[in-house]
């Protein structure tokens, strides 16, 4: 009985990942003739704007196909020893700039001498994500505030002011392609279950509730050693 739904999901994979794959082709000659074109004839707003939508559909190929790859179990690194506190400094330290500009305040507090056993890559990433995702949907002229406690099991915190706070279904962040109401960004929907699938592979938790004084969202990740 069980066999027909495992056939069925794992065909499910493979479409994702062969149409992934099949999908790049495409991207990249359409970006290789905008550069001609834009050489040739120089900046236009209709050359910027399919630029634009061929970005974001390329990165969303690129999620599709880490997802996938995530599925079947794959990891990206073997798990090494890295200092977190390091790695969460360094992320906060280069978003900041962006923040800066965005008129968005920004604050880190991060713990020293925080380890931890993993993918170090995978762990910018989740951190990359995050913050990118913090800058998009704060709040005009909001907060942002990231922090990493230590002890037993390390927790990573990041909270950040949102406009639309009451149109966020916190359950349904984690699922693919969610969008929340009123959101109008040129995001794909794929980050945060990347994250979840990144936080999954480290034998992590992640939760997410009212932050900010219940004017924001609060993501708490907390990872074993």
């Amino acid at each position: 009985a069980v066999e027909p739904i495992a056939d069925s999901y794992d065909k499910q994979k493979q479409f994702i990942t062969d149409s992934s794959h099949e999908l790049k082709t495409p991207l990249t000659l359409i970006r290789t003739n905008l550069d001609i074109l834009e050489s040739e004839h120089g900046h236009s707003e209709w050359l910027d704007d399919i630029r634009t939508e061929t970005d974001t559909m390329t990165r969303l190929v690129n999620h599709l196909v880490q997802l996938a790859r995530m599925d079947e179990g794959a990891r990206p690194q073997e798990p090494q020893l890295f200092s977190l506190s390091d790695v969460v400094s360094e992320m906060g330290e280069a978003f900041a700039p962006v923040m800066e500009q965005s008129g968005l305040t920004f604050t880190q507090e991060v713990a020293t001498g925080v380890s931890l056993n993993g993918d170090e890559q995978a762990i910018r990433q989740l951190i990359g994500i995050l913050l990118d995702n913090a800058c998009k949907y704060c709040a005009p002229g909001g907060t942002i505030a990231l922090r990493l406690n230590g002890g037993r099991h390390p927790q990573l915190t990041l909270d950040n002011t949102y406009a639309n706070a009451e149109h966020i279904d916190t359950s349904r962040l984690f699922d693919r392609f969610y969008r929340a109401l009123g959101t109008k960004t040129s995001g794909t929907g794929l980050g945060l279950a990347i994250v979840k699938r990144i936080v999954d592979i480290h034998h992590g938790t992640i939760a997410i509730d009212d932050g900010l004084d219940g004017r924001g969202t609060s993501f708490r990740i907390r990872l074993p050693k």
